[in-house]
């Protein structure tokens, strides 16, 4: 499973520690998302491990999406050898986005002054206590658009051939006569933060397939040549913390710190 906003890599680490190296017999996964995404390195380090299941491990990966997979539940998805959703999941979302607070006048009319002391021009950029300059704002619209055009290129691909195959639909020509330019560029059309359903996107190339979770083990167990096989589902172990309430405790730590400290600004692969 890899549902919630995505905070942290560590149980599809561990997954790929467990199945790839320790527990022989593994052949095929199966990842049921139900996400908006999340955090842009933990959504890149899911996709890493992914891609070493596959390509260390000689494990067929799947991405099952439920109602949401979307954003960086999307760029992980793209990592897997398929890709199945239900025709109404949420999925898409493709692109980058930061937020931040702007509390500056609530401040002023309090009474209530900032003091900073830093060592460079750019070391408060985004502090919710001033407005933001024109020259900050261009500063980290540069760094979205880095990281924007790393989940364009990682998508472009991972999903090459179903990409170039819609490609082929579209413009009525091979699907191999695409060059990698061409398909990204396909990619970036696509990729403006819009949501697609899972039936637009099987019709663009985004998803391979529409169906469910059983769908999702079969088409696995297709490419892993599998005429027999068993289903084992994996959770991650809960702390005693979670158990009692329900919240991981890397959350927990982080509403801990920003209700003490405030937030910084984040960059994201989130629905919103």
């Amino acid at each position: 499973p890899l549902t919630g906003e995505i905070g942290d890599s560590t149980g599809l680490v561990r997954l790929r520690a467990r199945f790839g190296e320790k527990v022989p017999g593994v052949r095929a996964i199966v990842i049921q998302e139900d996400t908006p995404g999340g955090g842009v390195a933990a959504s890149q380090e899911i996709s890493e491990e992914i891609l070493r299941l596959r390509r260390v491990d000689g494990i067929k990966v799947v991405a099952s999406m439920g109602g949401m997979a979307a954003s960086g539940g999307y760029y992980v998805a793209s990592a897997c050898d398929a890709i199945v959703a239900d025709p109404g999941t949420v999925t898409g979302s493709i692109g980058v986005i930061m937020e931040d607070f702007d509390v500056h006048a609530l401040l002023h009319r309090f009474g209530i002054r900032p003091e900073v002391v830093k060592s460079g021009r750019y070391k408060d950029a985004g502090s919710p206590f001033r407005a933001m300059t024109p020259d900050e704002r261009r500063l980290f619209h540069g760094t979205i658009m880095d990281v924007y055009d790393q989940f364009v290129t990682d998508v472009a691909t991972g999903r090459r051939g179903a990409l170039a195959r819609a490609l082929a639909r579209r413009d009525g020509r091979p699907s191999s006569s695409f060059t990698d330019a061409q398909i990204k560029a396909y990619v970036r059309s696509l990729a403006d933060g819009r949501v697609y359903t899972g039936r637009q996107a099987v019709r663009n190339g985004l998803v391979d397939s529409l169906g469910g979770i059983e769908d999702a083990i079969a088409k696995a167990a297709a490419l892993a040549g599998l005429p027999r096989y068993q289903v084992v589902t994996w959770r991650p172990p809960e702390s005693l913390t979670q158990e009692l309430t329900g919240v991981d405790p890397v959350e927990w730590a982080a509403k801990l710190r920003e209700a003490l400290l405030g937030s910084a600004p984040r960059i994201g692969y989130l629905l919103r």
